[in-house]
């Protein structure tokens, strides 16, 4: 397990992030994990009363409302806000839309079939490249599902010119042997699959909602995100899958209709030929009957592919981001400190004392309320509406005005330095598999942890004056002493 700290540096605002170490973990309960962790903030002389933020992956030993690592350090210190990482709930979003219906599942493995068929062969790799020279096909990801997007680009630009070359191997008269006719069998059945009109609906509905999902996800990994940004990439996701909702299926029709004409292929939903379900008799008038499905293929593929996938991604969003969306509302009257002047006084007392309170626990308070009240009528009129948290306290120490409005800095900073994401321990994890490879396999802990300080740290690294670390090790070690 990698331990990663964020703070706020001064007088240069800047949110940085510093790699603390590896861990070795034994116990991976949540009683176990913060033990360890607690044990590990101690060695490093850090407060555990100091941490006003925590972030983890949705694991239950982590996020546990009862027995995780959250729980447990909230039980310890009640300022230190939990927000599950950001990143890792979008991706769980697309992973709940695709697990969704039966069509959403069976799409991506369609993809993915897709990938192994051309990959399988240099031959047909070199045929697929013939017709599709910009964009080649990218296997489906077990793990980063909003990544998916790689793969359904591909086929979104290029579904015309795969048609081609699918139909260009089937029909190769060449492959003779039993394993060339296995592969224009493959080929042609595959050729059947994309050219089906649902294939090609699938392709547009699946495209337009990862390329928004997508670019959001990337941003959220960037430590330089706070509550204030992610809250509104989250809802700008929301706001596109309800007007997606509403008016995307007509959008959709029409330019999959546009693609399956310059296919040449159908450009209307076939009939279904799934398995007829079998009827229950009714004994008594009083027992329910079975609802008769959909007949219409065109509404059977918007309400169970359509309307599933859209749904079931809206509900999931507002489900996994509720955490982030309530911490936010404590420091909502931050995000934008220039529009405070059209606050009443009423209002704004008010909401200084509702943070005072989420900033106070059993024996202290970071800030004082009506302190705070104070300054803000004040720090509003130095700057503009819609100006930023990191831009108004970094105005504040630019005019050295941080020692004049102390609760407006402490309020700033915890707000910018609640962690939004972990990405930066999961990058972490990726430059370890680096570091120990098979030529270091008998590294210890101390040896190990110490070389991924020194290689993630680079920055740090290179600024150190090795003349004098050199000068102070010798100076530790020389057996001679002057006497």
């Amino acid at each position: 397990m990698s331990i990663v700290i964020r703070f706020v540096s001064t007088p240069f605002v800047k949110i940085r992030e510093h790699f603390l170490g590896f861990v070795e973990v034994n116990d991976k309960s949540g009683v176990g994990l913060s033990s360890l962790i607690l044990k590990e903030l101690q060695d490093l002389n850090i407060d555990i009363q100091d941490m006003r933020g925590q972030s983890y992956d949705n694991g239950a030993n982590m996020k546990g409302n009862q027995s995780g690592v959250q729980r447990q350090i909230l039980n310890m210190n009640p300022r230190a806000f939990f927000v599950p990482c950001s990143s890792h709930s979008l991706n769980l979003v697309i992973n709940d839309a695709v697990k969704c219906s039966v069509a959403a599942v069976s799409y991506f493995g369609n993809v993915q079939q897709l990938y192994n068929f051309f990959s399988a062969s240099t031959d047909r790799w070199n045929r697929m490249m013939q017709y599709l020279p910009s964009l080649t096909l990218k296997r489906v990801c077990d793990t980063r599902w909003e990544s998916r997007i790689d793969a359904v680009r591909p086929i979104r630009y290029q579904l015309g010119e795969l048609y081609d070359a699918l139909v260009h191997i089937s029909e190769d008269a060449s492959l003779k042997d039993s394993h060339g006719l296995q592969t224009r069998a493959d080929a042609q059945a595959l050729a059947k699959c994309v050219s089906d009109y649902k294939f090609i609906c699938s392709t547009i509905v699946w495209y337009d909602i990862l390329s928004v999902v997508n670019p959001v996800s990337k941003q959220l990994q960037s430590f330089n995100f706070d509550l204030q940004l992610a809250v509104k990439s989250v809802s700008e996701v929301v706001e596109f899958l309800k007007e997606y909702r509403h008016s995307g299926f007509i959008s959709m029709k029409i330019t999959a209709s546009e693609i399956a004409s310059e296919m040449e292929v159908c450009t209307s939903f076939a009939e279904d030929k799934s398995v007829r379900s079998r009827k229950k008799t009714i004994q008594f008038d009083y027992e329910s009957r079975d609802m008769a499905p959909v007949s219409n293929p065109e509404k059977r593929f918007e309400v169970e592919f359509f309307n599933s996938v859209i749904d079931a991604a809206v509900n999931s969003v507002e489900e996994r981001f509720q955490q982030l969306q309530f911490h936010m509302s404590h420091f909502d009257l931050l995000s934008d400190i220039g529009g405070l002047a059209d606050f009443d006084s009423e209002t704004l007392l008010k909401y200084c004392k509702d943070l005072e309170v989420n900033l106070t626990d059993a024996t202290s308070s970071d800030i004082d309320g009506v302190e705070l009240f104070e300054e803000l009528k004040m720090v509003c009129k130095l700057v503009k509406a819609g100006t930023g948290p990191q831009d108004v306290l970094q105005l504040i120490y630019n005019k050295r005005l941080n020692e004049i409005y102390p609760s407006t800095v402490t309020a700033l900073g915890i707000l910018l330095t609640i962690p939004v994401t972990v990405a930066s321990a999961g990058r972490s994890l990726s430059k370890l598999k680096l570091i120990k490879n098979h030529l270091r396999s008998r590294m210890t802990d101390e040896r190990l942890s110490a070389l991924a300080l020194l290689s993630i740290e680079c920055e740090l690294a290179y600024n150190l004056n090795l003349h004098d670390i050199v000068k102070d090790f010798a100076a530790k070690k020389a057996r001679k002493i002057d006497l």
